[in-house]
């Protein structure tokens, strides 16, 4: 009942909005290259930073749906957890025409370690492209905060990241500058800040009528924690490598593991001498699958009868 019931409510949306297609995606993360949540002080002593073990890494996920909302617009639903940002939450109306795409809506951090209920901010995306050459996009999460909770305190969740990349006859490449951070106060009133910038080359290599997909990453990674009570910052530098295969085994599913290691770290800041040990598997890594259907494949197959006791409202006798 509960299937047919999902079925019907689909179909409902997909036929009010007049929608071409629909995709739903998830994915499934972890990494041991991440600092604590927990509003703790700068490391002490003079010991090497250690990842912990599988027991203290990172654990979360992804969560998404893309609505096509007439020929012109589409909506984006999105929910993560994240390694810097916490718990995020995102709705971004995206236009797209032309050789431009434009995307704004909410974002919004929530159930995190920060005190407050939730926090809202603004997203904003530009694309602009030239089909089969090259494209530049820029986005931005978090600016312009409404402070419904908090007052008029600025979103704790940040995150920018600039993009620009050229076709070449099986490949896309491009290069990458972003940056999270967040921020939040102990229980003395004082700043902790997480942040994390990331400079990157990417080549997304790909076939026609193949489901196969390689996307390489080489790059570098560095990643801090502030503490306003000491003044300190424990910081690490990474150089990063990565790999993410995507397989489509049939038409409008697919499914896509990532893995990233960082090939050498090193400590800076408070962390100055007391990089990781070599022996250290310091990595983020993630697996994930999207699909893509069309309104059609939703309606209820005309044959299928469901037993008297499961309809509703009951027959008269």
């Amino acid at each position: 009942m509960r299937s047919r019931i999902l079925v019907l409510l689909l179909s409902s949306l997909l036929g009010v909005a007049g929608l071409s297609a629909l995709e739903i995606g998830s994915e499934a993360r972890s990494s041991s290259m991440f600092f604590p949540w927990a509003p703790t002080h700068a490391l002490a002593g003079t010991s090497a930073w250690s990842p912990g073990s599988f027991t203290t890494w990172f654990y979360g996920g992804a969560a998404w749906v893309i609505i096509p909302m007439g020929e012109d617009f589409r909506f984006h639903l999105a929910y993560e957890t994240d390694p810097v940002l916490r718990n995020v939450a995102s709705g971004i109306f995206r236009f797209e025409k032309g050789v431009a795409s434009v995307g704004v809506g909410p974002f919004m951090g929530f159930l995190n370690n920060d005190r407050r209920l939730y926090s809202l901010g603004l997203s904003t995306s530009i694309l602009v492209q030239w089909p089969g050459i090259a494209f530049v996009s820029a986005r931005s999460d978090g600016g312009l905060a409404l402070g419904l909770v908090a007052g008029a305190a600025s979103v704790p969740q940040t995150a920018a990241e600039l993009t620009a990349g050229f076709y070449t006859a099986n490949s896309v490449v491009s290069g990458s500058v972003s940056g999270k951070s967040f921020s939040m106060n102990d229980a003395q009133g004082k700043l902790i800040e997480d942040a994390l910038t990331r400079y990157a080359l990417i080549v997304d290599i790909f076939k026609k009528n193949i489901p196969y997909q390689l996307k390489t990453t080489l790059g570098y990674e560095q990643r801090s924690k502030y503490f306003q009570s000491s003044g300190l910052t424990d910081t690490l530098g990474s150089a990063i490598a990565g790999l993410k295969l995507t397989v489509t085994p049939v038409e409008g599913l697919s499914f896509h593991g990532e893995f990233t290691n960082a090939i050498f770290t090193f400590g800076m800041d408070h962390l100055k001498g007391r990089s990781p040990s070599t022996r250290s598997v310091l990595f983020s890594a993630a697996a994930g699958l999207t699909w893509n259907f069309e309104p059609d494949r939703l309606k209820w197959p005309a044959a299928l009868k469901w037993p008297a006791a499961l309809t509703w409202p009951p027959a008269k006798k």
